[in-house]
């Protein structure tokens, strides 16, 4: 039996991702036994999900995110780094791994040791850390991590981005995590039409600037203002969760929007199914899986046009891309939408549509085999 490890920095809260991603492994590589690492409250949300579990010791995780906080020494900063990387990359080449595969996190180090020790190192990458960070650390340290991102990527053996399946090249790779299986088309059901739906518009991400949450703040304010009887649900968690809130107070108390905090992966379905339309004003994304799970259940995306996001979504046909990222047109073209039934509808059905040719299981399937698969030695 083969070993797989599996690293990310994601935040415990992010499980559906992981859940997915196991659930990938053990169609591809149904003989290997799933050991993550990860923090400790990570741990403990993916009891049964993983065959084993490594925490990172909380000193190291408590250490470097006092140093973050207050903005102490840079030096000191990058000594609890290496020391939490050193961690990791003992507990990748203690477990005897065949692959390591490194999810969207910073993992220089271990990477480079397990390459070094004859591991097979996969790099699952998201949106562009350059972009994710230069609006909220500066343009400095964004192309810092610009240069880490390509160290990255020149260290793995295989980089797979986000988006629809398809091989760029022998090395770099692009694949989701949601194939149009049995799985999740019994968990993401195209259950009713969006037109037929009550008349609310969602948001369901992460509540941090890469997201474009001061848009979106602005955009709701007017949306509210213009249509006395649209509802906002915003689910959702983060570093602006207390912005946002302070920024919507009066339509919050007002009862037209509610704010509905951190949403458990299992909730996503019946809160996709349950809006007209979903606001996704990013600054950055790779493919985010909201879309593809907002497809599957019918709810047209009105999206930026960054990332794989133009690939996917058909604008006029299964939603609208945001040409100018600002609040009024945001507003504007959420608005037109919302109300306009026939419009609406027909989108809800596309969405459905395409999603099932996009996704096709084997496809999806067939990407992650060669990605994964450790070389014949």
């Amino acid at each position: 039996m083969g070993r797989i490890c599996l690293f990310t920095s994601a935040s415990a809260k992010v499980y559906g991702l992981m859940d997915s991603m196991t659930m990938i492994i053990r169609r591809v590589l149904p003989s290997y036994a799933i050991i993550a690492i990860g923090r400790e409250e990570f741990c403990r949300n993916h009891r049964g999900v993983v065959d084993a579990c490594k925490p990172i010791p909380r000193l190291l995780v408590e250490l470097f995110e006092r140093f973050e906080r207050r903005g102490l020494q840079l030096l000191a900063r990058a000594f609890i780094y290496v020391l939490t990387h050193l961690y990791v990359a003992l507990k990748v080449l203690r477990c005897r791994c065949d692959v390591l595969f490194v999810i969207n996190a910073d993992a220089l180090i271990p990477m480079l040791l397990a390459r070094l020790a004859g591991i097979h190192v996969v790099l699952r990458l998201g949106g562009s850390f350059y972009e994710t960070y230069r609006k909220v650390k500066g343009e400095l340290f964004a192309r810092s991590l610009r240069v880490l991102e390509r160290a990255l990527t020149i260290v793995a053996h295989k980089v797979v981005y986000a988006g629809p399946p398809r091989k760029l090249s022998d090395k770099y790779y692009v694949a989701n995590e949601h194939p149009a299986s049995k799985e999740f088309l019994e968990a993401f059901k195209f259950t009713s039409n969006a037109a037929d739906r009550p008349l609310v518009v969602g948001y369901l991400g992460r509540l941090s600037m890469e997201k474009g949450v001061d848009v979106l703040a602005e955009a709701v304010k007017i949306m509210v203002s213009r249509d006395e009887e649209l509802r906002i649900l915003i689910a959702g968690d983060g570093p602006l969760r207390g912005w946002i809130e302070d920024k919507l107070r009066l339509e919050i108390e007002g009862g037209r929007v509610k704010l509905l905090g951190w949403l458990p992966h299992e909730s996503t379905p019946s809160f996709l199914s349950g809006v007209r339309l979903l606001l996704m004003p990013s600054y950055t994304e790779g493919l985010p899986a909201v879309l593809v799970e907002a497809m599957a259940c019918g709810t047209p995306v009105v999206a930026s046009p960054v990332g794989e996001i133009p690939s996917v979504l058909v604008n006029g046909e299964t939603g609208l891309l945001i040409d100018k990222l600002t609040p009024a047109r945001v507003a504007s073209l959420a608005l037109s939408l919302v109300r306009d039934e026939p419009r609406l509808r027909r989108m809800s059905v596309n969405s459905f549509k395409r999603f099932k040719e996009m996704f096709d299981e084997e496809k999806v399937l067939s990407i992650w085999r060669e990605c994964l698969s450790p070389p014949c030695r």
